[in-house]
């Protein structure tokens, strides 16, 4: 059987597995980006899957801008079961679909399609995989917990940690206009507060700083950026997905 990769279907969509290791009752699920193949992000997942040992396959599939909405159109009549998608288009998913469970519309984006029945499911994974990430680090509960930029990834991360009855949430942005969106779903039995940053300092009493902006912060605190750490946060991803997708 001959090898997919390298090879290109249906304008620049290129594929990056050998479909010669792919059984008939294999599940096949797809990571997509512009430079997926290139990036190799998939091979977190087939190695959850292997440990799993599940018959299930992750492959990256490199698209174009331009051909993502071809490719969107045919998913759900393909025979991938679904789909991880890059930073790259994580608002253009949710832009072409306008649709999607509670953190997906709170956010306004989208990183996973599950398809179950030929219909598509929409989700977002990373704050929930960002959460256990946190936690692998530092209890959270009846901590203080200070979260900088006022991103859709930040409200995503934020939407998981309420549930973890934290003691404070403080939120932190150079525009505090920024964070009355975010601040709105933190319940009452949470203390919360919002900080202005100014010139990448802060200065707050938090027993972690945690910052989802593309910037070096100066603060008095353990600070983690995500932006660093993103590879370690992406295999907390493929833990969650290749559970849910073996099943």
């Amino acid at each position: 059987m001959p090898k997919m990769q390298n090879r290109r279907r249906g304008g620049k969509i290129t594929l990056g597995y050998p479909v010669d290791k792919i059984g008939i009752d294999t599940k096949l699920y797809s990571l997509i980006g512009t430079n997926a193949i290139e990036n190799k992000y998939d091979q977190l997942f087939n190695d959850k899957f292997k440990d799993l040992d599940a018959d299930c396959k992750m492959m990256p599939l490199n698209i174009r801008e331009d051909d993502i909405g071809f490719f969107l159109h045919g998913l759900k009549d393909s025979k991938i079961k679904g789909a991880f998608f890059e930073k790259e288009y994580w608002d253009t998913i949710y832009n072409l679909l306008q649709e999607g469970d509670e953190e997906v519309k709170f956010c306004g984006i989208c990183d996973t399609i599950d398809i179950i029945d030929n219909q598509y499911k929409i989700h977002l994974t990373q704050g929930r995989a960002i959460l256990q990430y946190i936690q692998s680090l530092l209890d959270i509960k009846g901590k203080t917990i200070c979260i900088v930029g006022t991103t859709p990834s930040s409200k995503s991360f934020l939407f998981h940690l309420i549930k973890q009855q934290p003691e404070k949430i403080i939120l932190a942005d150079e525009i505090i206009e920024n964070c009355i969106s975010a601040l709105e779903i933190i319940p009452n039995d949470i203390q919360n507060d919002i900080q202005r940053m100014q010139n990448q300092k802060l200065n707050i009493n938090s027993d972690i700083v945690i910052n989802f902006t593309k910037n070096k912060i100066d603060t008095n605190n353990n600070t983690i950026n995500i932006e660093d750490n993103w590879h370690t946060i992406l295999d907390y991803i493929a833990t969650i997905k290749s559970n849910q997708w073996s099943k």
